[in-house]
């Protein structure tokens, strides 16, 4: 049941026939269940005056009123009733055409008055209300539809079955460049379609009106002033309340922008492809050339130390002592070389090796490497505080060669420390968890700390502390790979700490 079923419906019947309006009473009492309030008015002026005196919820109008005859009557009360549905009254079958037309100006129905009887009148009565009714809802959703079209930040086009423009918002009028009063009506293809891309865009508008909605297809599009932007779009079907086509509706958003940094982006990972094929082919002949080093440096300098060991030997009764402090002079410097390539192999393979990243104990690689030098100089009384439990994410290789460097530094740098002294934990700095490796050597002072990881860098005499000064800078190789940092603290004569993260 409706609500014009469920509420008493009050009338207006602006009618100066006595007898109509007598036999419109009577009829309205004979409708039954529904309960009707008719209020009378034999003049249009008077009709207008109780119009604004109480709400009414229809107006039955005769059209052959004494001051007012035919359609004008209901040309002059539509201002004053225009949320009100109006049910026009025409004399005979003979002015059935003028209801007709009073309905095509915006009466909701009309009665020829020879033909009434009881239920037409009531049908008439509910069809009107609810007719006008649904006017005013589909009025209101054209309205929001409108406003939402006009406010949308995209560009929004409205197209009829056959291409015309039907709708064009102020978006895209900025965006081509055109009026809207300018392009309604006009071909749409033929306008605002390039012809490399019109048959595409054509085809595609038959497959949206056959029901298969288009969702981000990308063309170009030509402003009014020659400019070209790239829009996606998506459209789909317009359709009334019975399920009619009535046209298509496209949204478009620019992606000029998005298109412009693509192909820059495009550019760029090609010369980064281009680029990092140069690198590879050149850390393979890096490889090679490392590779030739090691072996044709380090074959010969092998053979000088197996020589001067056999003239050691052999030839120790033709010697003097000078001799032999000049042989064993060569030894030890051909021994450092070999050192020395093997560091710089090291360094190179921390730079460019592959990557493994698993979980690491790194307390046990630090127990295990001290361990390999106290065996090797059992001689030495060195106390080890290693904190237990310390794990990091790494290539377990590259980790133990970078702790490998960190602790024979420390190592190297007490050995004249009568009670020798090596912690490795973490600690605090900046609010964040640190590793650190600290020893109570000689220390360095502060404002040389920046040389300590360049390569060959010592601040110390060779003569005091052997080494080949590449230690800290594979450490500090390996420990960036890793997306870490490092840094020394130290005092000289009073030891060194060495900070570092691993991402």
């Amino acid at each position: 049941m409706s609500e014009t079923d469920k509420k008493r419906i009050n009338i207006l019947l602006i009618e100066d026939n006595p007898g109509d309006v007598r036999l419109i009473q009577e009829m309205l009492k004979d409708a039954g269940a529904t309960q009707f309030e008719l209020e009378h008015a034999n003049r249009l002026s008077l009709g207008l005056e109780r119009l604004t005196k109480r709400e009414f919820d229809v107006i039955l109008l005769d059209l052959g009123l004494p001051e007012s005859y035919g359609l004008p009557t209901l040309v002059n009360i539509l201002p004053r009733a225009q949320k009100l549905p109006i049910v026009v009254l025409t004399g005979s079958i003979a002015d059935e055409m003028i209801g007709i037309e009073a309905v095509q100006k915006g009466a909701q129905d009309y009665l020829m008055k020879e033909q009434l009887d009881s239920k037409v009148l009531v049908r008439s009565i509910r069809y009107a209300i609810e007719r006008k009714r649904a006017e005013e809802v589909l009025r209101e959703s054209e309205t929001r539809f409108r406003t939402l079209i006009q406010a949308a930040p995209s560009v929004i086009i409205c197209l009829s079955p056959e291409g015309r423009i039907l709708e064009f918002n102020p978006e895209a009028e900025h965006i081509y460049g055109w009026k809207r009063e300018e392009v309604l009506g006009q071909n749409y293809f033929e306008l605002l379609i390039t012809i490399e891309i019109r048959e595409r865009v054509v085809e595609d508008v038959k497959k949206v009106l056959n029901g298969e909605p288009t969702r981000g297809f990308e063309n170009p599009v030509r402003g009014s002033d020659g400019s070209e932007r790239f829009f996606i779009w998506n459209a789909d079907r317009l359709m009334d309340d019975r399920g009619n086509i009535t046209g298509i509706i496209a949204v478009g958003q620019d992606i000029t922008e998005r298109k412009r940094i693509e192909k820059e982006q495009r550019k760029q990972r090609e010369h980064l492809e281009y680029l990092n094929g140069k690198l590879t082919a050149l850390n393979k002949e890096l490889e090679s050339f490392s590779y030739s080093v090691s072996h044709d440096l380090s074959a010969p300098l092998n053979r000088i130390i197996g020589f001067c060991d056999i003239l050691l030997s052999d030839y120790a009764d033709k010697l003097d002592q000078q001799g032999k402090n000049h042989l064993h002079r060569v030894i030890t410097a051909s021994q450092h070389m070999v050192k020395l390539i093997r560091n710089m192999l090291h360094l190179a393979r921390a730079t460019r090796s592959e990557m493994h990243n698993e979980t690491v104990n790194l307390s046990v690689l630090v127990k295990l490497l001290a361990n390999e030098l106290k065996e090797r100089q059992p001689e030495r009384q060195v106390e080890f505080v290693i904190a237990e439990g310390l794990t990091a994410r790494g290539d377990p290789g590259l980790l133990q060669i970078m702790l490998e460097n960190l602790l024979g530094n420390a190592w190297k740098f007490t050995k004249m420390h009568q009670n020798a002294k090596i912690e490795f934990g973490v600690a605090q700095h900046d609010g964040k968890s640190v590793y650190f490796l600290r020893d109570n050597g000689v220390g360095f002072k502060m404002d040389l700390a920046d040389k300590l990881f360049n390569a060959f860098q010592r601040l110390h005499s060779s003569t005091d502390f052997e080494g080949t000064g590449i230690g800290l800078a594979t450490a500090r190789r390996i420990i960036q790979r890793h997306g870490g940092q490092i840094w020394a603290a130290g005092e000289e004569g009073k030891g060194a700490t060495f900070y570092f993260t691993l991402a």
